[in-house]
């Protein structure tokens, strides 16, 4: 759980390389979140710190836990606002419909 505010301090700040490390730290101790939304800052994170390949798996993990469509459109609505520009095609994997 610290891990997880720490993340989510420095990304109410906006200090990616903060917010990195705890998500590292956090896999290497086998961390799973309860909730899939527990992902977003580690996600984020690798995203603004051009991680692509590391938040594509973690974001595609996160949303195979999520049961509900809600859910799932959250993670989508979230995916597009912190990559717009997605070079790894996360949004048509996740199954996403374009943003309008």
């Amino acid at each position: 759980m610290l891990l997880l505010s720490k993340a989510e301090l420095a990304r109410q700040f906006g200090d990616w390389a903060v917010g990195y490390p705890p998500g590292q730290e956090a896999g290497a101790l086998g961390y799973e979140p309860t909730n899939p939304f527990e992902w977003f800052p580690f996600i984020e994170a690798d995203v603004r710190l051009d991680k692509w390949e590391e938040a594509r798996t973690q974001i595609i993990t996160a949303y195979s836990q999520s049961k509900q469509t809600r859910d799932r459109l959250a993670f989508c609505k979230f995916w597009q606002s912190i990559a717009p520009h997605d070079p790894t095609d996360v949004s048509t994997e996740l199954g996403c419909a374009s943003p309008s």
